[in-house]
């Protein structure tokens, strides 16, 4: 069988002007060029120091922005962001390192996932969508502190609602679970919760109103899930590595209100061989133990790092 070898990927186009570059591992942390997911370039311009972040796998922008300084520390001016397979993930404008005016994000299937418009960092408004195209978020920011929010699931079904004052949840909140009944009235102050009432999905009131709010979790934990995933993955035949043993695709998922895995899709790659390995594997995953807040079932997002080790010979 013809043995395919494979190494990390050095960027080839080499920017005269740039004035500086540096390489990031999958964790973007800074590493020597062996060991490198991401290429960053920065160069002067009129305007600041114009960076740009690439995706060794793919040759593609991960990010295109302007700043301030040298040291690419100080965001000032419009940033672009985009996912590992050139479509951008979100769009808007720093002003002295704050974000400022509209910012417009989408999900990895082109969805709308939320339009933000902010004032010296402090957003005005907030509306959000789930990727199914339902809205997901409204919440509108006063100039006295106050704001108004209201949530929905995936299904049109109110997820919750109340107000803040500066950022701190104020008064009474409501919670639905997804089918439309109440599933907790909680009531704060200064952002403190001084009371609450749980219901069950029939809408009945419980007694008990122990807090149950959890992250989702894989049946068995995170020993059964590890074995789930050395169990299943398979490393592609005939590939060898060079400079490495192991290499890590990251993978982008949602555990939905009923613990099934979905929205998947490659954050990090590293070779289509891996990449789709990875997803497969991800995609095959049993349910979960879905997320609580609140009293009710609720998304959960993970971002799951996938290994791949060779034998060494």
């Amino acid at each position: 069988m013809k043995r395919v070898f494979l190494s990390v990927f050095i960027f080839a186009a080499c920017n005269v002007a740039a004035q500086s570059k540096q390489y990031y591992d999958w964790q973007w942390k800074p590493c020597d060029a062996s060991k490198a997911r991401f290429i960053s370039l920065a160069e002067k311009t009129d305007s600041g120091w114009l960076r740009k972040d690439f995706f060794l796998a793919t040759k593609k922008l991960q990010m295109r922005g302007l700043y301030e300084d040298s040291l690419t520390k100080v965001r000032n001016g419009w940033f672009l962001y985009f996912y590992a397979n050139g479509k951008m993930s979100s769009i808007g404008q720093y002003v002295k390192g704050k974000k400022d005016g509209l910012w417009l994000s989408w999900y990895f299937n082109g969805m709308m996932q939320d339009s933000v418009f902010y004032n010296s960092g402090y957003p005005a408004y907030i509306f959000k969508w789930h990727s199914n195209g339902y809205i997901a978020d409204s919440s509108v920011y006063n100039p006295d502190g106050t704001a108004v929010h209201v949530y929905w699931f995936d299904n049109g079904v109110p997820s919750s609602a109340g107000r803040s004052y500066e950022g701190e949840q104020e008064g009474r909140w409501k919670y639905f679970h997804k089918n439309g009944k109440p599933a907790a009235l909680e009531d704060y102050r200064q952002g403190k919760l001084v009371s609450r009432i749980y219901y069950n999905e029939e809408g009945i009131a419980l007694t008990d109103t122990t807090n149950r709010d959890r992250e989702a979790d894989f049946k068995g934990g995170n020993k059964k899930w590890r074995s789930f995933m050395e169990n299943k993955l398979e490393f592609p035949a005939g590939v060898k590595l060079v400079n490495t043993d192991v290499i890590t695709v990251v993978i982008n998922a949602t555990i939905d209100e009923e613990g099934n895995v979905t929205d998947t899709y490659v954050d990090i790659p590293f070779n289509p061989l891996f990449d789709e390995e990875a997803l497969r594997v991800m995609k095959k995953s049993p349910k979960w133990v879905p997320a609580i807040s609140h009293n009710r079932r609720v998304k959960y997002y993970v971002r799951q790092p996938v290994f791949f080790g060779q034998e060494v010979e």
